[in-house]
């Protein structure tokens, strides 16, 4: 979609033929003020099924993209995360690795 810009980003043990064991795929555009106009974030393997993380979306919505307002929506990520699936084992890796996907791809939407 014309004005639109996405991000798929995974971590994984290799570069080839590997299972990706954190990623996140992100879509999103700005309106003609430079405000998020509509954004989807959806990571895998972080939670107990597939969801998107409406927080994060909501908290970008109708706000003008910055560093700081990137980092926000990661760790409301991360929070998400943790109320959906608990604390684990992994969420000692998971949490600092998935706020570092979210930061890029959000970066690469509407930081670049």
């Amino acid at each position: 979609m014309p004005g639109y810009h996405a991000s798929f980003l995974r971590i994984a043990r290799r570069r080839a033929l590997s299972v990706g064991r954190i990623n996140v795929a992100a879509v999103g555009a700005l309106d003609t003020e430079g405000k998020v106009s509509d954004v989807r974030i959806a990571p895998g393997s972080i939670t107990p099924a597939p969801c998107r993380m409406r927080a994060a979306e909501k908290h970008l919505l109708g706000r003008r993209p910055t560093m700081e307002l990137v980092l926000e929506a990661a760790e409301k990520v991360s929070h998400e995360m943790i109320v959906r699936s608990g604390v684990r084992a992994s969420t000692e890796y998971k949490k600092p690795a998935v706020q570092g996907l979210i930061t890029k791809a959000l970066t690469e939407l509407f930081l670049e």
